[in-house]
């Protein structure tokens, strides 16, 4: 259970680090056209560990298997 929790809150610190620099000013690099689909890519993984993490809770599942 600890690491799907640590796995949502990664996913979750990508998702913003990758929405606050697609949303700064200024150059962003080489992987500036990128940026959009990472930061979606990141919300959706956000999304399914959230899910998993519920999915857990409700069954009381210790671990998750895929």
């Amino acid at each position: 259970m600890a690491q799907v929790a640590d796995k949502g809150t990664e996913a979750q610190r990508r998702e913003r680090e990758t929405r606050q620099q697609l949303n700064s000013p200024g150059d962003r690099g080489p992987y500036d056209s990128d940026l959009e689909d990472l930061a979606e890519q990141w919300v959706a993984r956000h999304a399914e560990w959230r899910r998993v993490t519920a999915l857990m809770d409700a069954q009381g599942w210790p671990v998750y298997i895929p």
